[in-house]
């Protein structure tokens, strides 16, 4: 049963993305202060392949290849890891995603192979498994509920060929499905967006690739909320219907257009909106200040809070990762260090550069980073801006 409330479309908020004059942001624009975590480096704890990052009650929760790693927020240091791979009770066979419920903080990993979610304590303690028969992509628990979840399936054979894109699950049992794909747009329409839901206070939010809608999750009903506005540059509806042979030759044919489309990597909090998305190929960051009403599109960063070094072209990999109320996390790889202590020491020489790794805190962190060392974690404290 798809219960989309489409009655509440009339209801829909828009946020206009204007491509006209510059695409460069400051980060002063938006931020006001910049703390540098740098990653405990045991053996235990060396990160490879960062797929996502969530912060909770002090705790850095990274999801580094099929492995939870937990960090301590405040210093960096290594706390453990949550479940190990295996067959057993609290094993899985891969961990696709994970979502960590506000109320009692317990820890559900997403074993899509294994079509199953597994709950463990904060502290790491398995509790319990369950078998929800469902591959797909992404998880998220429904505050105030116990054992209530929506998953992101995008499309798969796998799952009971309902071609279902969302589903809500209650106590291990799909309950209701949501947006149902059509047969013939099923072989390409397949997406991974790196962030599917974003829970702001009660209220999850949720987006998928390539729609230009962000919806709420509201009573059992996908209420849409935010309409992205690209204006002349909206991918049409009956691009998404032509006949492509499979995901490749769509994404052929897309990347060849002048359309704004594919937002991935959605983030949220009571303030901002942020996303990216393509456009002739290239990688556009969108941040939208919820209480000006006021949208930054950027080509172009410049990390002026650490220190002025010129502009960054935007890629997929220099997003934020995680939105707190207060705080954006973006990662920061350790060649990514290196380059850019070279470039302030290019840019200031030597003697300018020396004085500020003796006198700058986070400098001194960057500095003492190695190429082999886990990535840094930047937590840029968001300002206030009063409407």
């Amino acid at each position: 049963m798809d219960t989309t409330d489409i009655s509440s479309l009339s209801k829909l908020k828009s946020i206009y993305v204007n491509f006209d004059g510059s695409h460069s942001l400051n980060y002063s624009s938006i931020f006001d202060s910049l703390v540098i975590i740098r990653l405990a480096n045991e053996p235990d704890a060396l990160l490879r392949r960062i797929r996502k990052i969530k912060v909770h009650e002090g705790k850095i929760f990274v999801l580094n290849n099929d492995q939870l790693n937990v960090f301590d927020e405040r210093n960096g240091k290594f706390i453990g890891i949550i479940g190990r791979e295996g067959y057993g009770p609290g094993e899985y066979l891969t961990i696709t995603d994970f979502t960590i419920h506000p109320d009692n903080h317990h820890i559900y990993l997403y074993d899509s192979k294994g079509m199953k979610t597994l709950e463990y304590t904060f502290t790491g303690e398995y509790m319990n498994h369950c078998n929800i028969g469902l591959q797909g992509l992404s998880i998220v628990c429904i505050p105030d509920k116990q054992n209530s979840f929506l998953y992101y399936t995008g499309y798969t054979d796998y799952n009971d060929s309902t071609n279902s894109m969302l589903n809500y699950v209650v106590d291990c049992k799909v309950k209701n499905r949501y947006f149902n794909i059509p047969s013939d747009m099923s072989k390409y329409f397949y997406f991974y967006d790196e962030n599917n839901f974003t829970r702001i206070e009660d209220t999850i939010r949720y987006m998928h690739a390539p729609s230009d809608t962000i919806y709420s999750f509201l009573n059992k009903k996908i209420v849409p909320t935010y309409l992205i506005d690209f204006n002349k540059y909206k991918l049409p509806d009956d691009f998404l219907r032509k006949n492509y042979t499979d995901i490749v030759d769509f994404m052929e044919k897309l990347r060849k257009t002048n359309y704004a489309s594919l937002l991935t990597g959605y983030l949220e909090n009571n303030n901002y909106i942020f996303f990216q998305f393509e456009k002739n190929g290239s990688y556009y960051h969108f941040y939208y200040d919820k209480k000006l009403e006021k949208g930054y599109l950027v080509s172009f960063y410049n990390r002026d809070i650490l220190f002025n070094i010129g502009n960054i072209e935007v890629s997929f990999f220099n997003r934020p990762v995680f939105f707190s109320d207060q705080y954006a996390y973006y990662v920061l790889e350790p060649f990514e260090v290196k380059d850019y202590l070279n470039d302030v020491r290019k840019n200031q020489g030597e003697k300018m550069f020396t004085e500020l790794t003796r006198n700058n805190d986070n400098f001194q962190k960057l500095i003492q980073v190695g190429l082999e060392n886990n990535p840094v974690i930047l937590k840029y404290h968001f300002r206030e801006n009063e409407k």
